[in-house]
């Protein structure tokens, strides 16, 4: 009994979805492999610590800055209030956030599963991320 070409043609147009599932399947088996390793500090050139607090105070200082030139009767001025005001929002709430939530910091061991009170060694969560927030929204 010979098989339709209906049929045949069905098979010919699985074929290349099941090679490029055998192909995902076989990618992301090695995918993990050497990945997930711990890097060295690297606190030069764009990674600088400076340089990130440079931006920091920048941010922060341009945010009031535009906000008490503008005033809030100026619709740009009236951003830049608005902009504050998340800012301060946005940088309690990820405080509050990180001290319920968070886990321990790599240099606090290399558990990733271990809890910041489990840790010796406590310390106030980095606030960094709440400062990009306002900025994005």
């Amino acid at each position: 009994m010979m098989p339709s070409c209906a049929n045949d043609a069905a098979r010919l147009a699985m074929a290349p979805r099941v090679w490029a599932a055998l192909l995902l399947a076989l990618a992301s088996a090695c995918a993990h492999a050497g990945f997930d390793h711990e890097l060295p500090l690297d606190q030069n050139g764009i990674w600088a610590r400076s340089y990130q607090t440079g931006l920091e105070y920048g941010v922060v200082a341009v945010e009031v800055a535009g906000s008490l030139w503008f005033g809030n009767d100026n619709e740009l001025g009236h951003t830049f209030w608005q902009i504050v005001d998340s800012s301060a929002i946005s940088g309690i709430g990820v405080t509050v956030l990180k001290y319920a939530f968070s886990r321990a910091r790599p240099e606090q061991g290399d558990n990733p599963a271990m809890l910041r009170h489990e840790c010796a060694a406590s310390e106030v969560p980095d606030t960094r991320p709440g400062l990009q927030e306002p900025i994005a929204n």
